[in-house]
């Protein structure tokens, strides 16, 4: 498991952390989603976890394609390669079998569109790659804000409140609620009670 994971899971109970584990293995197994909790900080949790694991997930799935895809390319151009070495070891040298010889080994030497679809794979794996230690941190930071007041509002609407706010920007920098130019946790809490009340 994530860092962070292992932080939030170190407050719960012996008997909470046994069950949370229970539906980790569960879920891993048959795609079992536990069901409704008393225990906030055990749905919290866990849907927390379940979140990084489908993101691992999918980047490990697009690690493998790459992998398949750039394994695919090698054996094509090794193919390629000892085709043009058979047939020019055969045919006369002349003037016209050495200059497409070496024509075709500068071409294969440097492609600058594939040297720049290479960047953009390793970009595209760090963007997807696990957060950073410090943004668990301030994760952990919130979803400790948020605890105080499990006896004043519903564990659904925290829940719910608490994955709204914590979404990543498209460059998984910074939360949702670290882009507001205010923050008040009571006050937002306030607001979106208020709201869900209206809704209902």
């Amino acid at each position: 498991m994530h860092e962070n994971i292992i932080r939030m899971s170190s407050q719960l109970s012996n008997e909470d952390l046994a069950k949370l584990i229970r539906q980790i293995y569960q879920y891993i197994e048959n795609g079992q989603t536990p069901a409704e909790q008393q225990n906030l900080a055990l749905t919290i949790i866990f849907k927390e976890w379940q979140l990084q694991y489908e993101k691992d997930k999918e980047q490990y799935e697009y690690v493998c394609q790459c992998r398949k895809e750039a394994s695919q390319k090698r054996w094509k151009k090794t193919n390629t390669v000892e085709k043009v070495k058979v047939n020019t070891a055969n045919a006369p040298a002349t003037p016209d079998n050495s200059s497409v010889a070496s024509d075709y080994q500068a071409e294969e030497a440097y492609h600058p569109q594939k040297e720049k679809e290479k960047e953009k794979e390793k970009d595209k794996v760090k963007e997807s790659g696990n957060p950073a230690p410090a943004l668990d941190a301030r994760k952990l930071a919130f979803y400790q804000s948020i605890l105080p007041y499990t006896d004043q509002y519903d564990r659904e609407m925290l829940n719910d409140f608490y994955q709204y706010w914590t979404e990543l920007d498209k460059r998984r920098r910074r939360m949702r609620f670290e882009m507001q130019k205010t923050w008040e946790t009571s006050k937002r809490l306030s607001t979106w009670a208020r709201r869900e009340n209206k809704i209902s």
